[in-house]
């Protein structure tokens, strides 16, 4: 999908990279640790290119 921004200053596209960490009930990994894998992921789909979304692999 792509969103025109037509502007008198700016023509362009808005593209959107995301980084993604998913806990099952019960989990015991600490919220911080999940953020922290969630943003990992983001420059993981940063790092191959626009319009991406990379899963945080669970190790």
């Amino acid at each position: 999908m792509q969103l025109s921004l037509e502007t008198p200053a700016l023509v362009g596209y808005v593209t959107i990279s995301a980084g993604c960490a998913v806990v099952g009930p019960g989990s015991l990994l600490p919220p911080d640790d999940l953020v922290r894998a969630a943003d990992a992921a983001l420059y993981q789909a940063k790092s191959v290119g626009r319009n991406r979304v990379q899963l945080a692999v669970n190790r």
